[in-house]
This record gives structure tokens, C-alpha cells and sequence, in this order.
């Protein structure tokens, strides 16, 4: 596994992958959740590679976990 290290800079992103910038003509693997994958945020920079989907989706992971949350409140 290979640690990222992202810094917002005034024009875009500084990438690095074990402390060395990213190579243009290299391809990488990233895990993100789909909202980010589809350009969530303003966040398009994913949107062009290849996406595969592994897992459920963030929606669905966030609905069961407020599900979770309001079915504990509920039996208090």
C-alpha cells in the first residue's frame, strides 16, 4: 500500500506517492467512495479513469448508519 500525500495549492493539487510527484504516464490506484469518483465537490479530477466498483455505495453505507442511530434513540 502507498501512502498519498495531498496539499491544496492555489492552482490545483500537489500529489505525491511515497514522497516523490506523481509521473504523468504512470498509472495509479486509488480508493475513494463514489461521491468523490463522480466528481462530487467539485472534485472532477477521478472522473476520467477507469472507476471500478468494489463494496457498497456511500449512500447506502450513511443510511444505514443513521438507520443505526435513530433505531438506538428509538428503543430509549
Amino acid at each position: 500500500l502507498y501512502g498519498v500525500d495531498v496539499k491544496r495549492l492555489d492552482k490545483g493539487q500537489l500529489i505525491t506517492v511515497k514522497g516523490a510527484p506523481i509521473e504523468e504516464d504512470k498509472v495509479y490506484k486509488v480508493a475513494t467512495v463514489d461521491f468523490l469518483a463522480r466528481g462530487g465537490d467539485g472534485y472532477v479530477e477521478l472522473k476520467s479513469g477507469k472507476i471500478t466498483w468494489e463494496g457498497p455505495l456511500f449512500r447506502d453505507v450513511m443510511r444505514e448508519h443513521l438507520q443505526e442511530i435513530e433505531d438506538f434513540f428509538r428503543k430509549r
